[in-house]
């Protein structure tokens, strides 16, 4: 049978909590609602939705919806005592392994620890460990269960192994390691992969189409070839090359490719979208929010500090709420353009004219333009935006620029609105200038994106992959003082 994928295992989740939050009776999202919210088909839904009818925690009835069952108790946890307890614990710890989520090399918590933990039996996490064991996905050592197979401890002998990374934004890895939105998970990345005995070694870009080739024909290939920062016109100038060391090498590299246009074009190839390692970040803005129970959200964007990030991309916030909310929610969208004085058509003209039609509206989640339009203001100050907006208990405003929730949190603190009990404040940017503010925080998990990158390379374990097929990325949510 087929490993479910990380969406399966997303949506599963998020079933089983929205189910523990519902009263009896109360209605679920309609199966294409579903399908779009994980970017699963119908039938995956209908799969998983199946298994929870099967176990009495929801009822699906024809042509009315899907229902949390009358009077009928939740089942809390997968991992309860029964006949399956073992494969369920082995399945879910399994899921963390392929996460990133327990690191490779690191100790899993003791049996004791885990049967408290469960409420299982020890005999009962001792089968799952030693199942997980069988799979090669532990090795036992003493008493003791450690992430990784035994060759992961032999490593101290073993000669370092040369990766290349070559990188496309120019011959200054500063930017790579210290200014690029991805600089902690490629640092991340690093770390992992020295610890694993690979040394990574730098280059540009420019001198990889004829390196890749001279390696090829010599058959002195490197451990693994990294493509970092790599642009759709890059990305085609060495499709050839990489496809044709694959067919002449006897022992080809593993290589793994980042940019923001990347699509899998060679099977033996992992590779890291940028743009749903933005998707990832705002699934789990949107998750948090509607735990919270917020009832209004506001959404505010300066493009004079983002000045590579379109509009439209942050919308998928809201086609991500508007899944998990359906009609109950108020969403109010604020942009500062890079050129401050601009009307909203002229804006929104300038925004739609990136895109092409279908990926406009893959991003906006087929929202029209008039609709978007009726929800956004475009504003010339921060001072405006701040006037302009709703506040209130049940409202969070949501910051793509730290800087801007500052001044937020000053103004609101200024006006004798109190934070987080009359109103709530979330940034995207998680920086360290704002910490003493105490400011809720969602951002990219780079240690787990950068894991992933690390472990793609060395090729010792399955990870998480999208549809797709791309490295499964995940977003970080650090609650402080303000939610």
């Amino acid at each position: 049978m087929a490993r479910p994928s990380a969406r399966t295992k997303d949506l599963a989740t998020w079933l089983e909590t929205r189910l523990a939050e519902l009263a009896p009776g109360a209605n679920l999202p309609t199966d294409a609602q579903l399908a779009r919210a994980w970017s699963l088909s119908a039938s995956t839904v209908k799969r998983v939705l199946s298994h929870y009818r099967d176990r009495g925690m929801l009822e699906r009835i024809q042509g009315k919806g899907t229902f949390k069952p009358p009077g009928r108790p939740h089942l809390p946890c997968s991992t309860e005592r029964h006949p399956s307890s073992v494969r369920a614990l082995a399945e879910n710890l399994q899921s963390l392994v392929y996460a990133g989520k327990y690191a490779y090399g690191e100790q899993l918590p003791s049996i004791k620890f885990m049967c408290l933990q469960y409420k299982l039996a020890p005999a009962t996490v001792v089968a799952a460990y030693r199942q997980l064991a069988d799979m090669q996905l532990l090795t036992k050592i003493g008493k003791s269960f450690y992430v990784g197979t035994s060759e992961l401890f032999q490593q101290g002998v073993r000669k370092r192994r040369e990766v290349v990374c070559y990188y496309g934004a120019g011959d200054d890895f500063t930017d790579m390691f210290n200014r690029n939105e991805l600089a902690p998970a490629y640092r991340k990345m690093e770390r992992e992969l020295l610890r694993f005995g690979y040394v990574l070694k730098h280059d540009t870009l420019g001198n990889a189409k004829k390196n890749i080739r001279i390696s090829t024909r010599t058959g002195r290939l490197p451990a693994g070839i990294i493509l970092a920062h790599l642009s759709a016109g890059s990305f085609e100038m060495l499709r050839s090359t990489i496809d044709r060391m694959y067919r002449k090498a006897v022992s080809p590299p593993r290589c793994l490719v980042v940019g923001p246009y990347v699509a899998r074009f060679n099977r033996n190839i992992s590779f890291v979208n940028e743009g749903q390692t933005t998707t990832a970040r705002f699934r789990a803005c949107a998750q948090f929010i509607h735990r919270k129970g917020f009832k209004t959200v506001s959404l505010i964007l300066d493009q004079s500090a983002w000045p590579h990030t379109h509009a439209l991309v942050c919308l998928k916030l809201r086609t991500a709420l508007a899944t998990l909310y359906g009609e109950g929610l108020r969403f109010r969208f604020a942009v500062l353009p890079s050129q401050r004085r601009m009307s909203r058509a002229a804006f929104m003209d300038k925004e739609f004219s990136y895109y092409a039609p279908l990926h406009a509206s893959n991003l906006t989640g087929g929202v029209s333009r008039t609709q978007i339009e009726k929800e956004m203001v475009v504003c010339a100050s921060m001072g405006q935006v701040l006037k302009r907006l709703e506040h209130g208990k049940g409202h969070v405003w949501v910051f793509a620029n730290d800087a801007c929730a500052e001044q937020a949190y000053t103004w609101l603190r200024d006006s004798g609105i109190r934070i987080p009990e009359d109103m709530s404040i979330i940034g995207l940017e998680n920086n360290p200038r704002y910490f003493s503010l105490g400011i809720t925080s969602v951002t990219k998990d780079f240690d787990t994106m950068g894991c992933s990158m690390a472990h793609a390379i060395i090729g010792d374990i399955p990870l998480a992959r999208t549809s797709s097929g791309a490295l499964q990325t995940y977003g970080l949510v650090l609650e402080r003082q303000t939610t």
